[in-house]
């Protein structure tokens, strides 16, 4: 948290590292990040798994699935920086329930009090060094539907929709960690414990 308060040291995560974390378990993990399209089938749908051996002259091996999951995944590769968003429906005061499962990453968070001048900073950062960045709002779609085609790298699974997701996207081939400093930003943000964001109260001036 200080290094990006202090620091403005922004840490993006690769695609892969997401699909990794879900299979250790981590938070923050998802097995479906950088999925374009998925196909769900089951019994009824008599699907054959071929195997093709190696070398070729031996025999195929056939599999009778009863049910599964079929994934494409993304060919863009790059790098993530998530976080929380709050929208508001309107310009009276509310009340913001957190959801309980985001305490889960970690004992304080970081309040972007200007997320414009936030964003302004992390674009000029990103092309001074030559990286195409995007960001936005996510979209949710239900991961069981029978097929699920066109998920872009701002589409998550509805399983996630508690996370209320603004990602940055940042275009990169390497597959590793990418830190971009955009400098001190205790003027538009602030640390604060996460237990603080149990309840929320949030007025747009």
């Amino acid at each position: 948290m200080r290094q990006l308060i202090e620091n403005g040291i922004v840490f993006c995560r690769p695609i892969e590292g997401f699909r990794k974390r879900a299979k250790e378990r981590k938070s923050g993990g998802d097995i479906l990040e950088g999925v374009t399209e998925i196909i769900n089938y089951d019994q009824k749908d008599s699907v054959t798994l071929t195997i093709f051996p190696f070398p070729e002259h031996q025999r195929e091996i056939k599999i009778k699935m009863t049910n599964g999951q079929f994934r494409q995944n993304i060919s863009k590769v790059g790098n993530i920086y998530s976080l929380y968003s709050i929208n508001q429906s309107s310009d009276a005061e509310q009340e913001i329930q957190l959801d309980t499962r985001m305490l889960e990453y970690g004992t304080h968070a970081v309040i972007i009090t200007d997320y414009k001048e936030f964003l302004i900073r992390i674009n000029k950062q990103a092309k001074s060094l030559g990286y195409n960045i995007f960001w936005g709002l996510m979209d949710y779609y239900n991961p069981i539907d029978k097929i699920v085609k066109d998920i872009s790298i701002f589409h998550k699974s509805k399983d996630f929709k508690y996370e209320s997701e603004f990602r940055i996207f940042v275009e990169n081939s390497s597959g590793k960690d990418l830190k971009l400093a955009i400098g001190n930003i205790t003027d538009i943000a602030q640390i604060i414990e996460s237990n603080q964001l149990k309840q929320m109260k949030v007025n747009w001036r």
